[in-house]
């Protein structure tokens, strides 16, 4: 069944010195269409992270101007973002 808009969270692991601000320029300049807005909510150093790194956790919504969203079209928007931020700032997706 489509949607209207998908929420999801995304939770990624970035080098402790980036700037988060960096963060939002290059997903605003390259996000998908889909994607209508991401916030930080969750900004976590310490135990349990990898020396040197720092999680970035966003909320990504998407609503498709034209059609109801799929699984597959908020999937794929979510794997371009992780995909984005992993090319620009070597990010991983915490687990």
């Amino acid at each position: 069944a489509g949607k209207l808009t998908a929420r999801e969270r995304l939770a990624l692991l970035f080098d402790a010195g980036t700037p988060v601000q960096a963060v939002f320029d290059a997903i605003e300049g390259e996000k998908p269409p889909i994607v209508r807005s991401v916030t930080l909510f969750s900004l976590y150093r310490g135990a349990g992270l990898p020396y040197g790194k720092k999680s970035l956790a966003f909320r990504v919504v998407m609503q498709h101007t034209e059609k109801t969203l799929t699984d597959a079209d908020a999937d794929a928007a979510r794997d371009a973002l992780v995909g984005l931020l992993g090319r620009k700032f070597s990010a991983t997706l915490r687990t």
